[in-house]
């Protein structure tokens, strides 16, 4: 089941990007990069396991 896995991921790229990027913390641009990077994560882990 890779749901516990994805959280993990998802929690560590928030915490790495609240600290490299911080006028991101609030709002939706930070959320939208966060969420496209997790995409692109998930869309290649994917593709290596298959």
């Amino acid at each position: 089941n890779p749901e516990p896995a994805m959280n993990d991921l998802i929690r560590e790229a928030a915490d790495f990007y609240m600290n490299v990027y911080p006028q991101l913390t609030h709002g939706v641009e930070y959320k939208k990069i966060g969420i496209a990077l997790i995409t692109d994560y998930h869309v290649k882990i994917q593709s290596i396991l298959m």
